[in-house]
């Protein structure tokens, strides 16, 4: 098994826009360097990693025969290495120093947090004896469309396909306040790049009657742009019924293709114009 070593960022900037000083982790030992300087010896080793929140990262392939950076025999691993700040200049750096260091395939996973904490976005705490009405046996219908939403990776304006659960719809109403109105065709795109959402988390039931079951609630709820996840939050938050609430970060498969393209793709030879391929098709 490879050695584990802890190692920390000076400084973490959450999607949420809080500032995390000396946050650990753990690395396979020989890649603290990809990246740069980026990662150093922990300051305090007394505190244990935290479980509030999981680092974004980018969860990088190697080739099984390179061994690059001072030796590490990397035999095709594939290593995480968190990203200290959302801003795309800082994620395009960190793919280029990984792609100097023979990676031939990146992912960028976004930051997650599990029943995220009210007070770190003013948020109304739950009341546990509330509940949602929801209308039996529409739970499947939607709502679907094409919204633009600021980029982490891009820096900028990204057209993707969204979709909502609109039942109930006293808590889908306020989902337009996180991803704004949607044009409703359906655009054509091909990027990867998967939107930020918030998970929302609460209990519901289908009629006021008495003996009616309360039934978990789960309904996946798009965000816009970074700055809107905490009024997005703190609204969902306010909504009867809601316990708790998770956040995943944007994410995008390959996001080594999206900064530099399409380089690991054989393309088929193509046949000389007029040449013997032509020729013998012809004269069959």
């Amino acid at each position: 098994m490879a050695k584990m070593l802890v190692q920390q960022l000076t400084e973490y900037f959450d999607d949420l826009g809080n500032k995390h000083k000396n946050v650990r982790f753990k690395m396979r030992d020989g890649f603290e360097t990809f990246a740069g300087a980026l990662y150093s010896l922990p300051v305090n080793k007394k505190c244990s990693v935290s479980k509030i929140y999981e680092m974004r990262y980018l969860h990088a392939t190697f080739e099984a025969e390179n061994t690059d950076g001072g030796g590490v025999g990397i035999d095709g691993a594939r290593i995480k290495f968190p990203v200290p700040s959302p801003d795309a200049d800082v994620i395009k750096e960190m793919v280029l120093q990984l792609r100097t260091k023979g990676a031939v395939c990146i992912d960028y996973v976004g930051e997650r947090w599990s029943k995220i904490p009210y007070v770190l976005f003013n948020g109304t705490a739950p009341d546990r004896t509330s509940h949602l009405l929801i209308n039996k046996g529409v739970f499947a219908d939607k709502k679907a469309g094409r919204a633009t939403i600021i980029s982490d990776v891009l820096g900028r304006n990204q057209l993707v396909n969204v979709a909502y659960e609109i039942n109930p719809a006293e808590l889908s109403d306020k989902f337009v306040g996180c991803i704004g109105d949607l044009e409703e065709d359906r655009a054509c795109i091909t990027s990867t790049i998967k939107c930020r959402y918030a998970t929302v988390r609460g209990r519901a039931k289908a009629s006021e009657s008495e003996g009616t079951p309360v039934v978990p609630l789960i309904r996946k709820v798009p965000i816009k742009t970074r700055d809107d996840i905490g009024s997005c939050l703190q609204t969902l938050s306010g909504v009867k019924g809601v316990e708790c609430l998770d956040y995943h970060g944007e994410s995008v498969p390959r996001v080594d293709q999206i900064f530099f393209g399409v380089t690991d793709i054989d393309q088929p030879a193509l046949p000389p114009v007029g040449g013997a391929a032509g020729g013998a098709g012809a004269g069959g």
